[in-house]
């Protein structure tokens, strides 16, 4: 049942997080500048409260963050092994983006089930790089909200059933980490 609740809290705040951001809203992040929230820059060198490198915090950044190529908003901290380049990792996630037309959230890809989980090499390049982005840092048993721009997406191709320059928006949990 806790698990439940969890779940519908962390889809609440992704709603809470990612509408006001489809629908031009920098509202979120003027009304709520809370310094959980942190953006990656690619290839930066700055390092926010994580010490991931190229993520900087958002708090005082204002509604520009929701701009910025990757967006991170922890949702779980995990308390087990870190997540770095060149580890191996398994992972359960859910993929998003906004149809342009309605409106509506659309489920593109999901893998959720601890048994058949997502594995790949971190920073090697098996993912797009936002996702790499968005995982790496994470702790073992944590779930994070990553917001994709469509350049450290699939930028202006199609893929899939993903138009070209869509933002694409990730709810990951971290399962496994293999050094």
């Amino acid at each position: 049942m806790e698990k439940n609740i969890q779940t519908y809290i962390a889809i609440g705040l992704a709603l809470i997080i990612f509408v006001p951001f489809v629908f031009g809203g920098q509202l979120f992040s003027q009304i709520f500048p809370f310094s959980m929230f942190r953006a990656g820059t690619p290839g930066g060198d700055t390092a926010g409260t994580s010490g991931v490198p190229g993520q900087g915090d958002l708090a005082g950044a204002g509604a520009a963050a929701f701009s910025d190529p990757v967006t991170i908003l922890d949702l779980q901290i995990g308390e087990g092994e870190t997540a770095e380049p060149k580890n191996t990792v398994s992972v359960g996630y859910v993929g998003t983006r906004i149809d342009p037309d309605t409106g509506e959230e659309i489920i593109f890809d999901q893998n959720t089930e601890r048994d058949t989980a997502f594995t790949f090499v971190l920073g090697s390049g098996q993912v797009i790089p936002g996702f790499d982005m968005g995982v790496t840092g994470m702790r073992v048993g944590g779930q994070r909200l990553v917001i994709i721009q469509p350049e450290m997406g699939y930028g202006d191709q199609q893929a899939g059933s993903i138009p070209p320059n869509t933002t694409l928006q990730f709810l990951i949990e971290l399962y496994e980490v293999q050094k």
